[in-house]
């Protein structure tokens, strides 16, 4: 068993300086497996498989509950087998990507898997629809102190429930297949840091997320010095033992 040990899931197609990287600072890198259903440009993406419910606590597809048991059980980490299973088309494959930020947690609620809603009723967590149903690759979850976000609607709604939020431009974030990625899935937070894929330098908006980032004290990371890439958000998760 690990003591205060945190752990790193990530595409198993990770560039190897952003793993070497993360091994340097002492963390465990666990890869993802490649889905068999999911589109090819997100099918060992995190946040389309698994839903992180707290820093020791994930709820993951059916199909993939196995894998991570077998790759995080020694870890002491809460893995709990969703309901529903991933189709490649939208909206069946969003079922694990919402955000829990703070008391409240968003998502195109009526694709959202029953596990996750049933936690979140039991918890009393205000759950919010919104209409980006990939709201965990849109959104860059910093716990109480926030988000930042690309979409307009979950910006919004953010604000609304007085969470501060960060708007920013699309684009600029690289996925193969697709026109662009998002900053959510380029991007992890953990102990008050928050790791890039890469440098967010060439972004438009790199001026305002670094000061958003620097007003709540929030330490950065860039993992590797190439254009930041959606890789479906590094998910961190600790252990500790008993």
């Amino acid at each position: 068993m690990y003591k205060d040990k945190i752990i790193a899931v990530i595409d198993y197609r990770a560039d190897s300086e952003i793993i070497e990287n993360l091994k340097k600072i002492n963390i465990h890198v666990v890869t993802t497996r490649k889905h068999e259903v999911l589109a090819e440009p997100v099918n060992g993406h995190p946040d389309m498989v698994m839903f992180q419910e707290n820093a020791m606590g994930i709820i993951v597809s059916p199909e993939d509950y196995n894998y991570y048991t077998e790759k995080l059980g020694s870890f002491n980490i809460d893995i709990s087998k969703g309901c529903r299973s991933l189709e490649k088309k939208y909206p069946e494959n969003i079922c694990y990507n919402g955000v829990l930020s703070g008391v409240c947690f968003f998502h195109k609620l009526d694709s959202t898997d029953e596990k996750i809603l049933n936690r979140m009723d039991k918890r009393r967590i205000k759950c919010i629809n919104v209409s980006q149903g990939y709201t965990k690759c849109s959104t860059v979850n910093l716990g109480r102190k926030g988000i930042i976000t690309s979409d307009n609607g979950i910006w919004k709604v953010a604000r609304e429930e007085g969470i501060d939020a960060l708007m920013i431009a699309h684009g600029y974030i690289g996925l193969n297949g697709y026109d662009y990625g998002f900053i959510g899935g380029a991007t992890g937070f953990v102990d008050n840091k928050l790791y890039f894929t890469g440098n967010i330098k060439k972004h438009p908006d790199c001026r305002k997320i670094m000061d958003f980032l620097n007003e709540r004290d929030i330490e950065t990371a860039f993992l590797s010095e190439k254009k930041i890439y959606d890789l479906g958000t590094i998910i961190f998760l600790k252990t500790r033992k008993f």
